[in-house]
C-alpha cells in the first residue's frame, strides 16, 4: 500500500520514538483487540466518555459529567465541548452512531458483549430487535442517555473501554476504509493525531491541537516503528533510538529478562490478563471434566514463574487476577499436584471407554510461534504431560491471527491463550465463558449453574453480594476446567531515564499524553 502524507512532519521538539512488534491490523478502536499494536495506538488517537487512571479510579474524558437514574437504569451523560482533529465538533450523535453501528448484526467485532448490558442491545445484535429499539439516544449535540437492561455497577468502566471510542460518522460513511490509512479521512478525538503511516514499517503520530487538553500535552511526536527483532530493538534502545521498549508494545529477549531485572533496569507492571491452556470441550477427550482437571493439576506453576516467565508473575491457581480483588487471592485448587491429576485421568480415560494409548495422535498443543515472553512454555508443558500423566502432546506453532481465529472457529484441541479484560471489572473475563456463542470463549463451554450466578451478580445492587456471587461463578469456572490457569501475566518496559511522566492504567494502556522529554543542555 502506498504511503499518503497528510502534512509534512515536525523534526524538532518533544520527540517519542517507540517500536510495535507488528503492523497494526487496523485503527478502528471498534475492531481492533491485538492489545499492543491495535489498541495502545488507537487509545492515542481516540478517546471515550470516561477514563481509566492509573490508581483505578475513573474520571471524566469527553464527557463534563454524567447522572445516575434512581433506579440506576439509566445514564445521562453531558459532553464538553470537544473536537474531531479536522476541527469539527464532537456530539452526543457520534456516540449513538457508534455504539449503534457496532450493535448491527454484520458489524465484524468480538467485543460486543460488552454492550449487552444496555436495553435492547443483545437482541438488536442477533438480529431479533431493530436497532433503533437499543436504548442508546443523543437528546441533544451535548446529551447522551443510556437505559440499562438492569442496574448496572460496572458501566461506567465499560463507558471507558476503547471499544466505546467514538469515531466520525461522516467520515466513516463516505470513507468506510477509513481506518486503514493515513489520509485526510483520518479523524479522531484522542491526544493525538495520525500523519503517515507506513504499512510495517512506521507510523507518526502528531499533537492534536484540537484535543481537549492540548495545552497539556507536552509530545509535539510519536514515533512508532515495527520491528520485530528482541535484539535489534534492544540494541537500538541501549544506543538511545528508542525510549520506550517492552511489553505491552513489544517484546525483548527473553533469556535477558532475569539479568535486566537484578539490574533494576525494567518496570514490571501487572496486567488484568492470566495466561492458561484453553481446552475445546466440543472434542473428546477435553469434553471430559476429569480429563481437563488432568492435565490442568499436572502443571508445576511455581517452576514456571521462577524459571521460565522471569518477570515476577504470580502462579494462577484461580482465574481472576489479583489486581480484581479485594483482598489476597485464595487457591482454588493446589499447584502440582500430580497425585490428583492421575486420579482424574484415570477416571476420565474410564468414562470415555479409552486408555492412555487411545490419546496418540489426538492431542495438539497450539500456541502462538512468535512468543517472545515464555518461548520455552510450550516444551515444558509437553514434558510435563509426558512425564506426569504419560501423555504424548503435538506442539503446533502458529502465527497470531490463526490461533486466535482457529480459537474463535473451535479448530483446536487445547491451546495457550491469554484472556485480559477490556474494562476494569472480573466480569469482563468471567462473562466470555458465560455462553457458548460468544467468539471469545474459545472451549464453548456452558454451564447452567454458572449462568444463574452471572445473572444474579448482575440483579443485585450490593457491592458485596455481586462480589460474592462471582468468586462463586469463578469456583464453578476452575472445578469444570474448561480453562486451566497457569500465571498471572506481567508486562515488563524499558524507559529511558530522560522519559518523564511515564504511568500505567491498570488495563495496561500506557498514558503518552502525560509523557514529556526531559531535555539536558550542556
Amino acid at each position: 500500500m502506498p504511503v499518503i502524507k497528510r502534512r509534512k512532519a515536525k523534526k524538532t521538539g518533544q520527540i517519542l520514538r517507540i517500536n510495535l512488534k507488528e503492523d497494526p491490523s487496523c485503527l478502528d478502536p471498534r475492531r481492533g483487540r491485538n492489545m499492543s499494536s491495535d489498541s495502545q495506538v488507537q487509545a492515542m488517537l481516540f478517546e471515550g466518555l470516561m477514563r481509566l487512571e492509573p490508581d483505578g479510579n475513573l474520571s471524566c474524558a469527553q464527557a463534563s459529567h454524567y447522572t445516575i437514574s434512581s433506579d440506576q437504569k439509566t445514564y445521562t451523560f453531558y459532553l464538553k465541548d470537544t473536537f474531531w482533529s479536522d476541527g469539527t465538533p464532537v456530539t452526543a450523535h457520534d456516540f449513538e452512531y457508534t455504539w449503534k453501528n457496532l450493535l448491527t448484526p454484520k458489524f465484524p467485532s468480538l467485543d460486543t458483549h460488552a454492550l449487552f448490558c444496555i436495553k435492547n442491545a443483545q437482541s438488536a445484535k442477533m438480529g431479533k430487535l431493530p436497532i433503533s429499539e437499543v436504548g442508546i439516544r443523543a437528546l441533544d449535540d451535548k446529551t447522551l442517555v443510556v437505559k440499562l437492561e438492569r442496574p448496572t455497577l460496572y458501566f461506567l468502566h465499560i463507558a471507558a473501554s476503547s471499544v466505546l471510542f467514538p469515531i466520525n460518522p461522516f467520515q466513516d460513511q463516505l470513507f468506510p476504509d477509513w481506518h486503514l490509512e493515513a489520509t485526510p479521512h483520518f479523524v479522531g478525538n484522542g491526544p493525538f493525531t495520525l500523519n503517515t503511516w507506513e504499512h510495517h514499517r512506521e507510523i507518526l503520530l502528531e499533537k492534536n491541537p484540537y484535543y481537549r487538553l492540548a495545552h497539556q500535552i507536552k509530545l509535539d511526536q510519536i514515533q512508532i516503528r515495527m520491528i520485530n527483532s528482541g535484539i535489534a530493538r534492544l540494541h537500538m534502545h541501549a544506543t538511545g533510538l528508542f525510549d520506550i521498549v517492552g511489553l505491552p508494545l513489544s517484546h525483548l529477549p527473553h533469556d535477558l529478562y532475569r539479568e535486566m531485572l537484578q539490574q533494576n533496569l525494567l518496570h514490571v507492571i501487572q496486567t488484568p490478563g492470566t495466561m492458561g491452556c484453553m481446552f475445546n470441550t466440543k472434542q473428546e477427550p477435553f469434553n471430559n471434566v476429569n480429563i481437563r482437571k488432568a492435565f490442568a493439576y499436572s502443571i508445576d506453576r511455581k517452576q514456571i514463574v521462577d524459571n521460565i516467565t522471569y518477570t515476577k508473575e504470580k502462579p494462577a491457581l484461580g482465574m481472576i487476577p489479583p489486581q480484581f480483588k479485594e483482598t489476597t487471592t485464595t487457591p482454588l485448587f493446589n499447584d502440582n499436584d500430580i497425585l490428583a491429576a492421575q486420579r482424574f485421568l484415570e477416571m476420565g480415560l474410564k468414562e470415555l471407554n479409552l486408555t492412555v494409548r487411545d490419546l496418540r495422535g489426538k492431542l495438539t498443543f497450539s500456541f502462538w510461534k512468535y512468543d517472545h515472553c515464555c518461548p520455552e512454555l510450550p516444551q515444558f508443558l509437553h514434558d510435563e504431560w509426558k512425564e506426569k500423566l504419560g501423555v504424548n502432546v503435538e506442539l503446533e506453532a502458529l502465527d497470531f491471527k490463526t490461533l486466535h481465529q482457529n480459537g474463535t472457529d473451535g479448530k483446536f484441541s487445547m491451546g495457550y491463550f491469554v484472556p485480559t479484560s477490556i474494562y476494569y471489572d472480573p466480569i469482563e473475563i468471567l462473562e466470555r465463558f458465560k455462553y457458548a456463542d460468544n467468539p471469545r470463549n474459545y472451549p464453548r463451554w456452558q454451564h447452567s449453574q454458572y449462568i444463574h450466578l452471572i445473572d444474579q451478580s448482575e440483579e443485585t445492587a450490593s457491592p458485596q453480594e455481586r462480589l460474592s456471587l462471582l468468586n462463586q461463578a469463578e469456583k464453578i469456572l476452575i472445578e469444570q476446567m474448561p480453562f486451566a490457569p497457569i500465571f498471572h501475566w506481567n508486562y515488563a518496559l524499558l524507559v529511558q531515564p530522560h522519559v518523564q511522566g511515564f504511568s500505567v492504567s491498570p488495563l495496561g494502556y500506557l498514558n503518552f499524553d502525560r509523557i514529556s522529554i526531559k531535555t539536558t543542555f550542556h
